[in-house]
């Protein structure tokens, strides 16, 4: 039972007041087992009487504080309160129960941000695959290098636009903009595979020969990202090389009459803009911003090592939207994917 002791009659506190005050205190700091916590003072200025230089004590024991989780009495804490300091006393079993509980919130929290890095991580990927899904309807009816263009050229403008809106410095000297331009030429340019004719029985005539050389491209992109870190801030960066690299892709779509010049571009749907869309937002601004981001920061071989989930997830989708089927054989070249990247990512833990 509570029982109280004041120099002063003016002053008024109740149990459940200083238990507040103490929980409040004890949350923003770690106590050790007879630590001392002490509450703000002006949380108690209204209970402070006009008596200047006189110091009033009131004790407080037996307080008894209650658990978050089910509203239970759980344990007693003891209070006093001097002048406008209020000290409270934790036993160490409550200690312990205590820092138990904030051990497994902690651990809560950190699998959370795991899990959130992760996604991120994979993100690229993801809006890669699924963009090769969405392109596929648009260019019979646009145009190969129409296609590559659009979702280059209006995605860098973007990702320049958030930059600036981040208050990312625009590059600047000689060495940024040779190392853009370069970085454009081998990751934008190059990287857009062409269209080819299948009843072209040589190498170049492949589409897994120019998928290989745009892997090159990718990933020599990949290594140069961090040279042209040096002199320039990596999105904005990434940003102007997708710019500068669709430019020519534009100038080969005109000269090359791409459909979506003449009469095909009326039989575009609804459907096929919003493809065009989320090529260009998903599958370039936002992917290429997180991943090149990502080359600045971690480990390229391990995240060089996820760019195998693109046609992952192609595949996947394909087999959702487009009705493709999976041979045995592919079917067994995804699950030796899926491993050789845990192996990649985790081989500490294996």
């Amino acid at each position: 039972m509570a029982w109280w002791s004041s120099a002063s009659a003016s002053s008024t506190f109740n149990s459940s007041f200083l238990l507040r005050s103490s929980l409040s205190s004890y949350s923003n700091k770690k106590l050790s087992s007879n630590h001392v916590a002490h509450a703000p003072p002006s949380l108690f200025s209204p209970y402070i009487t006009i008596n200047s230089f006189k110091k009033r004590c009131i004790i407080v024991t037996n307080c008894t504080t209650t658990n978050k989780k089910n509203m239970e009495s759980s344990s007693t804490v003891d209070c006093v309160e001097t002048g406008t300091d209020v000290e409270c006393l934790i036993s160490p079993t409550d200690k312990e129960e205590i820092e138990q509980e904030q051990v497994e919130q902690d651990g809560q929290v950190m699998e959370l941000g795991m899990l959130l890095e992760w996604a991120v991580l994979v993100s690229p990927f993801f809006f890669w695959g699924t963009a090769m899904v969405a392109m596929k309807e648009v260019l019979p009816k646009a145009g190969t290098f129409f296609v590559a263009a659009f979702r280059l050229i209006p995605a860098g403008l973007l990702l320049i636009t958030f930059a600036s809106s981040q208050g990312r410095k625009l590059p600047s000297g000689f060495n940024a903009w040779v190392s853009i331009f370069l970085f454009a030429l081998v990751d934008a340019s190059c990287f857009q595979a062409p269209a080819f004719d299948e009843s072209n029985s040589s190498l170049w005539g492949s589409g897994e020969w120019w998928m290989l050389l745009a892997a090159q491209s990718m990933a020599v992109g990949t290594v140069m990202v961090r040279w042209v870190s040096k002199y320039s801030d990596p999105v904005m960066a990434t940003g102007w090389h997708m710019v500068i690299g669709g430019l020519p892709l534009m100038v080969i779509s005109v000269l090359n009459h791409d459909p979506v010049y003449g009469e095909s571009v009326k039989e575009l749907t609804s459907s096929d803009i919003l493809a065009l869309l989320y090529t260009s937002i998903f599958g370039s601004a936002i992917s290429y911003g997180v991943y090149f981001y990502s080359a600045t920061k971690g480990s390229l071989t391990k995240l060089s090592s996820l760019t195998f989930l693109t046609p992952m997830f192609a595949s996947i989708f394909g087999f959702l939207y487009l009705g493709e089927t999976f041979s045995p054989l592919q079917l067994v070249g995804a699950a030796v994917t899926v491993v050789a990247i845990y192996l990649v990512n985790f081989r500490g833990s294996v």
